[in-house]
């Protein structure tokens, strides 16, 4: 892993960095490291994956939340519905460890708007497993929430807070109209 972040460093970035390069250079350390393993097998395959970005957390947790709606729809609501701001927010700085990867060729004092090259999380997807909205979706939505199969539960944001707002909505005379379940701080 060190071989991938000092090619992203040295090549200033995701963006110009060389496919053939970088699997040399990880080839060569997972030989170096595994090599009683590739004297085994006949074939080995080398799959270089870059850590998780805010974007790969929030698309896992979407995927996260979409499961546990199908896993539940029919029984405990209708659909399960939590807004994008809501997904953005439970992956960001304030929920997630990150670390930022900066270019080595320049010098830590100088200030040039330094940019980080590759912002990544610390915990990988393990980071989504203690977080806030995820453990509030899991535990007191299917133990301790009434069931109500005929409405959709929402989860959003409330503007300019970081109060989180969970309210069963359904359509009656083409307007939808909403109940709040409980709004918390999730920490």
């Amino acid at each position: 892993t060190k071989s991938i972040f000092q090619h992203i460093q040295q090549n200033n970035g995701l963006n110009e960095l060389l496919r053939e390069s970088l699997v040399s250079s990880i080839t060569w350390e997972v030989d170096s490291h595994l090599d009683y393993w590739t004297k085994l097998a006949s074939h080995t395959t080398v799959a270089p994956f870059l850590p998780f970005q805010q974007e790969d957390l929030s698309s896992i947790l979407q995927s996260r939340v979409q499961t546990l709606n199908l896993k539940y729809q029919g029984l405990h609501w209708k659909r399960l519905d939590v807004s994008l701001a809501a997904i953005k927010y439970f992956t960001s700085v304030d929920h997630v460890e990150y670390l930022d990867l900066f270019n080595v060729n320049k010098a830590p004092d100088e200030d040039d708007g330094n940019v980080a090259l590759l912002t990544f999380s610390t915990g990988g997807a393990h980071a989504l497993d203690n977080n806030a909205l995820w453990q509030a979706l899991r535990t007191r939505l299917i133990t301790g929430t009434r069931r109500r199969p005929g409405f959709t539960l929402k989860v959003g944001l409330v503007a300019n807070s970081r109060e989180t707002m969970f309210s069963w909505c359904n359509i009656e005379n083409g307007l939808e109209n909403c109940e709040l379940e409980w709004s918390s701080l999730l920490a």
